[in-house]
């Protein structure tokens, strides 16, 4: 299984899963800052235009919402999980994301590390 250097979950040994809490807020940041939006007509005719008649660059972000969902997919095939980069849920909206994904997983029974 390749990574990409944007992946914030990687599986441990047996049914540990690490998470990068670094990673998981620079995709959260990306993902907020609209980047996924989907193009109006208008918008891709304009970029033909501007750039000679080139299409415009094609960028996947998954929404916030989606991230998390992701991560708590993942969760529930794992048994631990290991948390690096604690210092990175000082964001509000984002810290309440995490650590309401670490709490379901507990309540599944989960450790957290």
């Amino acid at each position: 299984m390749s990574m990409n250097r944007r992946d914030f979950l990687r599986l441990g040994k047996g049914r540990t899963l690490e998470l990068s809490c670094e990673r998981l807020y620079m995709r959260w940041v990306d993902a907020r800052s609209g980047l996924g939006a989907t193009a109006s007509a208008d918008d891709v005719e304009r970029d033909a235009a501007v750039w000679g008649g080139e299409p415009s660059l094609d960028v996947t972000v998954p929404a916030p919402e989606q991230l998390f969902a992701e991560l708590e997919q993942r969760l529930a095939g794992v048994q631990v999980l290991r948390v690096h980069g604690r210092e990175w849920l000082a964001s509000g909206d984002f810290r309440r994301g995490v650590e309401s994904s670490m709490e379901a997983f507990r309540r599944r029974g989960g450790r957290v590390e």
